[in-house]
């Protein structure tokens, strides 16, 4: 096994480790796109159902979008040949739906979420990686005005299930070069606005800053978890601050 496969399997498992995402006896969905990273993600998973003691169910989902070019049979005979069942499920487009990437989102994870049920699965596995985490994080920041992003481990539907995100230590760039090196069948995604959108412009703005400094992830990653709330101002109260608050968004 070479560097690049060894640290992107540390990684990934390293996570799973601390944060507890897989436990004995979980059943487990994987939403599997045919990117490179739920691609990765459902190898990882597949390969550590082999060599960990602990036992948990492993299965996967397709939602179908119904995009032109996009190859459903080598997604099934990649699953086949990792002995994992894959689940299709039909996107079901509502007209209000077509063209808004945050429907698109909310969509899919409906699906995701009925299919895991369907198949008395108790986790939900999602390939977000480092850098999506750190992208939501600048976005939630920028157009939201909160300080927040992915989490690890998330509850749904008062604990029935557990959205779980092993590839969240792993950069993008690792996968990408994991997939390769594993060959994983990877297609593009068939999104058509996939490249204009709020987060790949965003992804190009820090693409100069990951490319100058080589720790940029990794600190940016560590102020997330070791926030001083002490450190940080507190919300303006009544007084001189609201008033500039006022006044700068006024002007802007």
């Amino acid at each position: 096994m070479s560097y690049l496969e060894e640290r992107t399997r540390s990684l990934f498992g390293r996570a799973v480790h601390h944060y507890g995402l897989i436990r004995d006896g979980d059943r487990v969905a994987v939403g599997l796109s045919g990117g490179k990273d739920s691609l990765s993600l459902l190898t990882l998973l597949a390969e550590r159902r082999q060599r960990v003691p602990s036992r948990f169910e492993l299965s996967a989902v397709w939602v179908d979008l119904d995009r032109p070019g996009f190859d459903g049979q080598a997604l099934a005979a990649f699953c086949k040949g990792l002995g994992v069942e894959l689940h299709r499920v039909a996107a079901e487009w509502r007209p209000e739906e077509v063209g808004s990437c945050y429907a698109c989102a909310r969509l899919r994870r409906r699906r995701l979420f009925e299919a895991a049920a369907e198949r008395d699965c108790n986790r939900l596995a999602l390939g977000h990686n480092l850098d999506d985490l750190l992208e939501t994080f600048f976005l939630n920041l920028l157009y939201n005005g909160q300080a927040s992003t992915m989490l690890p481990r998330e509850d749904f539907f008062n604990g029935r299930f557990e959205v779980v995100r092993p590839l969240l230590l792993v950069p993008a760039d690792n996968l990408g070069r994991f997939a390769r090196k594993r060959g994983l069948p990877v297609q593009t995604s068939p999104c058509p606005v996939g490249q204009v959108s709020a987060r790949a412009r965003l992804r190009e703005l820090l693409k100069p800053i990951y490319g100058q400094h080589r720790r940029a992830r990794e600190n940016i990653w560590r102020g997330l978890t070791r926030l001083d709330p002490a450190a940080l101002p507190g919300p303006a109260g009544p007084g001189p601050a609201n008033d500039w608050e006022v006044k700068w968004s006024a002007e802007s």
